[in-house]
Protein backbone atom coordinates (compact mmCIF):
# COMPACT_ATOMS: atom_id res chain seq x y z
CA UNK A 1 0.00 0.00 0.00
CA UNK A 2 2.86 2.37 0.81
CA UNK A 3 4.53 1.64 -2.53
CA UNK A 4 1.23 2.12 -4.39
CA UNK A 5 0.68 5.46 -2.67
CA UNK A 6 4.17 6.62 -3.64
CA UNK A 7 3.58 5.57 -7.25
CA UNK A 8 0.37 7.61 -7.38
CA UNK A 9 2.03 10.66 -5.82
CA UNK A 10 5.05 10.30 -8.11
CA UNK A 11 2.98 10.04 -11.30
CA UNK A 12 0.71 12.88 -10.20
CA UNK A 13 3.69 15.12 -9.53
CA UNK A 14 5.47 14.52 -12.86
CA UNK A 15 3.73 17.36 -14.67
CA UNK A 16 3.44 19.63 -11.64
CA UNK A 17 6.97 20.98 -11.95
CA UNK A 18 7.22 20.88 -15.76
CA UNK A 19 7.23 24.64 -16.16
CA UNK A 20 9.99 25.06 -13.56
CA UNK A 21 12.12 22.54 -15.46
CA UNK A 22 12.42 24.69 -18.60
CA UNK A 23 15.09 27.28 -19.36
CA UNK A 24 16.49 29.05 -22.40
CA UNK A 25 19.61 26.87 -22.70
CA UNK A 26 17.80 23.51 -22.92
CA UNK A 27 19.20 22.58 -19.50
CA UNK A 28 17.14 20.88 -16.78
CA UNK A 29 18.57 20.20 -13.33
CA UNK A 30 17.87 17.51 -10.73
CA UNK A 31 19.41 16.71 -7.35
CA UNK A 32 22.42 14.70 -8.57
CA UNK A 33 22.02 14.74 -12.32
CA UNK A 34 21.63 17.19 -15.17
CA UNK A 35 20.34 17.01 -18.72
CA UNK A 36 21.18 18.93 -21.88
CA UNK A 37 20.40 18.52 -25.57
CA UNK A 38 23.23 17.83 -28.03
CA UNK A 39 23.18 19.85 -30.22
CA UNK A 40 20.92 22.40 -28.47
CA UNK A 41 17.43 22.78 -29.92
CA UNK A 42 14.04 24.19 -29.04
CA UNK A 43 11.97 21.39 -30.52
CA UNK A 44 10.89 19.85 -27.22
CA UNK A 45 7.84 20.89 -25.21
CA UNK A 46 6.76 20.16 -21.66
CA UNK A 47 10.01 18.41 -20.68
CA UNK A 48 10.55 16.95 -17.25
CA UNK A 49 13.59 15.55 -15.46
CA UNK A 50 13.26 14.27 -11.94
CA UNK A 51 14.74 11.88 -9.42
CA UNK A 52 12.91 8.60 -8.76
CA UNK A 53 12.50 7.75 -5.05
CA UNK A 54 14.66 4.87 -3.81
CA UNK A 55 11.60 2.91 -2.67
CA UNK A 56 10.29 2.83 -6.24
CA UNK A 57 13.72 1.91 -7.60
CA UNK A 58 13.96 -1.04 -5.22
CA UNK A 59 10.43 -2.19 -6.08
CA UNK A 60 10.37 -1.80 -9.88
CA UNK A 61 13.92 -1.19 -11.18
CA UNK A 62 16.10 -3.93 -9.62
CA UNK A 63 19.87 -3.51 -9.78
CA UNK A 64 21.87 -6.61 -10.86
CA UNK A 65 23.70 -8.31 -7.99
CA UNK A 66 27.13 -7.68 -9.55
CA UNK A 67 26.49 -3.94 -9.69
CA UNK A 68 26.20 -1.22 -7.07
CA UNK A 69 24.19 1.91 -7.71
CA UNK A 70 26.37 4.96 -7.03
CA UNK A 71 24.02 7.78 -8.05
CA UNK A 72 20.41 8.83 -8.06
CA UNK A 73 18.02 7.25 -10.57
CA UNK A 74 16.51 9.93 -12.80
CA UNK A 75 13.78 9.95 -15.41
CA UNK A 76 13.38 12.40 -18.27
CA UNK A 77 11.03 13.00 -21.19
CA UNK A 78 11.56 15.80 -23.68
CA UNK A 79 8.25 15.75 -25.53
CA UNK A 80 10.16 16.27 -28.76
CA UNK A 81 8.87 15.75 -32.29
CA UNK A 82 12.43 15.46 -33.58
CA UNK A 83 13.93 11.93 -33.54
CA UNK A 84 16.86 11.33 -31.20
CA UNK A 85 19.84 9.25 -32.29
CA UNK A 86 23.64 9.12 -31.96
CA UNK A 87 23.93 12.55 -33.63
CA UNK A 88 21.08 14.18 -31.74
CA UNK A 89 20.96 13.03 -28.15
CA UNK A 90 20.05 13.87 -24.59
CA UNK A 91 23.29 14.25 -22.61
CA UNK A 92 23.05 13.26 -18.96
CA UNK A 93 25.62 14.28 -16.34
CA UNK A 94 25.75 12.53 -12.97
CA UNK A 95 27.61 13.03 -9.73
CA UNK A 96 28.32 9.63 -8.20
CA UNK A 97 29.57 8.13 -4.95
CA UNK A 98 33.22 7.10 -4.72
CA UNK A 99 34.08 3.68 -6.15
CA UNK A 100 37.35 1.94 -7.01
CA UNK A 101 35.57 0.23 -9.88
CA UNK A 102 34.68 1.44 -13.34
CA UNK A 103 31.33 3.22 -13.44
CA UNK A 104 29.02 3.66 -16.41
CA UNK A 105 25.71 5.34 -17.12
CA UNK A 106 22.90 2.83 -17.67
CA UNK A 107 19.37 3.19 -19.00
CA UNK A 108 16.38 1.03 -18.16
CA UNK A 109 15.20 -1.17 -21.05
CA UNK A 110 11.48 -1.38 -20.37
CA UNK A 111 10.84 -4.15 -22.90
CA UNK A 112 13.40 -6.51 -21.31
CA UNK A 113 13.21 -5.08 -17.78
CA UNK A 114 16.96 -4.73 -17.46
CA UNK A 115 19.68 -2.07 -17.23
CA UNK A 116 21.79 -1.46 -20.36
CA UNK A 117 25.15 0.31 -20.30
CA UNK A 118 25.85 3.41 -22.39
CA UNK A 119 29.27 4.64 -23.62
CA UNK A 120 30.37 6.81 -20.71
CA UNK A 121 32.88 9.59 -20.08
CA UNK A 122 34.15 9.13 -16.51
CA UNK A 123 36.09 11.67 -14.43
CA UNK A 124 37.29 10.02 -11.24
CA UNK A 125 38.65 13.24 -9.70
CA UNK A 126 35.37 15.12 -9.93
CA UNK A 127 33.32 11.89 -9.68
CA UNK A 128 31.18 12.72 -12.67
CA UNK A 129 29.87 10.42 -15.40
CA UNK A 130 28.50 11.71 -18.71
CA UNK A 131 26.67 9.83 -21.45
CA UNK A 132 24.60 10.61 -24.53
CA UNK A 133 21.18 8.95 -24.50
CA UNK A 134 19.78 8.51 -28.05
CA UNK A 135 16.16 8.67 -26.87
CA UNK A 136 13.71 11.45 -26.06
CA UNK A 137 12.69 9.67 -22.84
CA UNK A 138 14.54 7.31 -20.52
CA UNK A 139 15.29 6.24 -16.94
CA UNK A 140 19.01 6.56 -16.23
CA UNK A 141 21.49 6.00 -13.41
CA UNK A 142 25.16 5.22 -12.71
CA UNK A 143 26.24 1.70 -11.76
CA UNK A 144 29.62 0.39 -10.65
CA UNK A 145 30.41 -3.19 -11.61
CA UNK A 146 31.94 -4.50 -8.38
CA UNK A 147 32.38 -8.11 -9.41
CA UNK A 148 35.87 -9.20 -8.24
CA UNK A 149 36.53 -10.95 -11.56
CA UNK A 150 35.45 -11.02 -15.19
CA UNK A 151 35.99 -13.49 -18.02
CA UNK A 152 36.10 -12.62 -21.68
CA UNK A 153 38.33 -11.79 -24.64
CA UNK A 154 41.68 -10.07 -24.07
CA UNK A 155 43.75 -8.47 -26.83
CA UNK A 156 47.01 -6.47 -26.89
CA UNK A 157 48.49 -3.16 -28.04
CA UNK A 158 51.92 -1.50 -28.09
CA UNK A 159 52.92 1.10 -25.47
CA UNK A 160 56.53 1.89 -24.50
CA UNK A 161 55.82 3.99 -21.40
CA UNK A 162 53.84 1.41 -19.44
CA UNK A 163 55.17 -2.13 -20.13
CA UNK A 164 52.78 -3.57 -17.54
CA UNK A 165 49.84 -1.44 -18.58
CA UNK A 166 46.34 -2.33 -19.73
CA UNK A 167 43.18 -0.69 -21.01
CA UNK A 168 39.61 -1.59 -20.03
CA UNK A 169 36.18 -0.10 -19.46
CA UNK A 170 35.58 -2.16 -16.30
CA UNK A 171 37.93 -0.36 -13.88
CA UNK A 172 39.37 3.16 -13.51
CA UNK A 173 43.01 4.00 -14.16
CA UNK A 174 45.31 2.91 -11.35
CA UNK A 175 43.53 -0.39 -10.69
CA UNK A 176 45.81 -3.42 -10.14
CA UNK A 177 44.65 -6.58 -11.93
CA UNK A 178 45.77 -10.18 -12.34
CA UNK A 179 45.11 -11.51 -15.85
CA UNK A 180 45.01 -15.28 -16.34
CA UNK A 181 45.03 -17.02 -19.72
CA UNK A 182 42.26 -19.62 -19.41
CA UNK A 183 43.84 -21.83 -22.08
CA UNK A 184 47.24 -22.34 -20.38
CA UNK A 185 46.80 -21.06 -16.81
CA UNK A 186 49.58 -18.43 -17.11
CA UNK A 187 49.05 -15.16 -15.22
CA UNK A 188 50.44 -11.63 -15.28
CA UNK A 189 49.93 -8.66 -12.95
CA UNK A 190 49.12 -5.36 -14.66
CA UNK A 191 47.83 -1.87 -13.90
CA UNK A 192 45.03 -0.09 -15.75
CA UNK A 193 46.70 2.89 -17.40
CA UNK A 194 43.90 3.92 -19.76
CA UNK A 195 40.20 3.37 -20.31
CA UNK A 196 38.11 3.14 -23.42
CA UNK A 197 34.54 3.58 -24.58
CA UNK A 198 33.92 0.00 -25.68
CA UNK A 199 30.42 -1.29 -26.40
CA UNK A 200 31.59 -4.86 -27.18
CA UNK A 201 30.82 -6.81 -23.99
CA UNK A 202 32.93 -9.78 -25.18
CA UNK A 203 36.28 -7.92 -25.19
CA UNK A 204 37.04 -6.97 -21.61
CA UNK A 205 40.72 -5.88 -21.65
CA UNK A 206 43.69 -4.93 -23.81
CA UNK A 207 47.17 -5.70 -22.50
CA UNK A 208 50.37 -3.91 -23.45
CA UNK A 209 52.25 -6.31 -25.74
CA UNK A 210 55.07 -6.94 -23.22
CA UNK A 211 52.54 -8.10 -20.62
CA UNK A 212 50.57 -10.12 -23.18
CA UNK A 213 53.73 -12.07 -24.16
CA UNK A 214 54.03 -13.36 -20.60
CA UNK A 215 50.81 -15.34 -20.97
CA UNK A 216 50.44 -15.87 -24.75
CA UNK A 217 52.04 -15.41 -28.15
CA UNK A 218 51.12 -12.03 -29.65
CA UNK A 219 50.61 -13.78 -33.00
CA UNK A 220 47.45 -15.30 -31.52
CA UNK A 221 45.98 -11.84 -31.14
CA UNK A 222 43.03 -12.74 -28.90
CA UNK A 223 42.79 -15.01 -25.87
CA UNK A 224 40.13 -16.08 -23.40
CA UNK A 225 41.14 -14.76 -20.01
CA UNK A 226 39.99 -13.97 -16.50
CA UNK A 227 40.79 -10.61 -14.90
CA UNK A 228 40.77 -10.23 -11.12
CA UNK A 229 40.72 -6.99 -9.12
CA UNK A 230 43.69 -6.66 -6.70
CA UNK A 231 43.53 -3.08 -5.48
CA UNK A 232 43.92 0.53 -6.51
CA UNK A 233 46.83 2.96 -6.77
CA UNK A 234 47.22 5.97 -9.04
CA UNK A 235 50.14 5.13 -11.38
CA UNK A 236 50.47 8.75 -12.47
CA UNK A 237 51.33 10.11 -9.00
CA UNK A 238 54.94 11.23 -8.73
CA UNK A 239 56.96 9.10 -6.35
Amino acid sequence: MVVLSLVILYLFGIRADTAAARDSESMIAATECGLSIIPPDNNHSDPYFREIPDLLVDAFLPIPSENRRVSAVCEFALGSKVPYNDNHAARVTFSYAESDYRVRVYYWRKTKKEWKALPTEMNRLSRTAIANVPFDAAIVTVLANESPSHEGIVSWYRHKRYPSGSATNLYPTGTHLTVTNLDNGKSVDVTVTSTWTNTDDRRILDLVSTAFRKIADTRIGLINARIEWKGYENPFDEK
